[in-house]
């Protein structure tokens, strides 16, 4: 089964743009903001291990090789040589490793609610919190991740799978606090890089991102670490303008 999907029937005159969703997320959490975006471009999903469509990935192929190779593979079985990326959270790290290694492939990089530098010890204190909650009690995380994505359920019909394995979701998390330093991007592409906030985020240290992206950031008012959906028409035009 090929791990990449279409909103619509793939048009060789638009430019790509490859959606990578966070943590506990799929394919379908970019529903609200694909309409006018398809207009212009062919949008193209992949669900990372453990989501959505994605659930025989091999645990011990979960590393940034192996599952940027599948997403490269997928791309190629559609003759797609070239693409945007747009990414949320978890994708994020993986956008920026793709720009990194493959920036042949992956042109513009939209990167939402994620940064580029290491976790921070606060952050990783938090992320190993999470995964004692993966291990334990799957349960706990669901309800939790629900009563986070409570207000997307509401407008998205499929929102995430989270009846899934959660030996994915570990090793998702422990490669998330053992990811490489992407710092460098700042000064090997500072044009092919932009960055949207949620002002209320606290997941992430966004403000250090902010001072050193210049123009290429945009900070979305009212608005957390889940994707926007109280700014659609903002974000849309944001993603437009990134991409020009």
């Amino acid at each position: 089964m090929c791990p990449i999907s279409f909103y619509k029937p793939y048009d060789t005159k638009k430019e790509n743009i490859l959606f990578l969703h966070g943590f506990l997320e799929n394919s379908n959490t970019w529903n609200p903001f694909i309409d006018e975006l398809s207009q212009t471009y062919n949008c193209l999903f992949y669900d990372f291990p453990g989501h959505g469509t994605n659930q025989n990935f091999p645990i011990n192929r979960i590393d940034f090789t192996h599952i940027s190779s599948e997403i490269i593979e997928g791309l190629l079985q559609f003759n797609i040589t070239k693409t945007h990326i747009v990414c949320h959270s978890m994708g994020g790290y993986f956008g920026c490793f793709l720009k990194a290694n493959h920036h042949e492939v992956f042109h513009k990089l939209v990167i939402c609610n994620a940064i580029l530098e290491p976790d921070s010890d606060a952050q990783l204190k938090k992320r190993n919190k999470i995964i004692r909650i993966l291990k334990t009690n799957q349960t706990l995380l669901c309800k939790l991740s629900f009563n986070e994505l409570k207000h997307a359920i509401r407008k998205v019909k499929e929102v995430a799978c989270l009846s899934c394995n959660p030996e994915h979701l570990v090793n998702l998390q422990k490669l998330m606090a053992q990811r490489p330093d992407f710092t460098n991007l700042y000064t090997k592409y500072p044009n092919d890089l932009f960055f949207i906030f949620g002002e209320y985020d606290s997941q992430i240290p966004w403000e250090t991102t902010k001072q050193r992206t210049k123009k290429r950031q945009c900070i979305l008012q009212n608005e957390g670490h889940t994707l926007p959906l109280n700014s659609i028409e903002k974000w849309v035009r944001l993603v437009h303008y990134a991409l020009k």
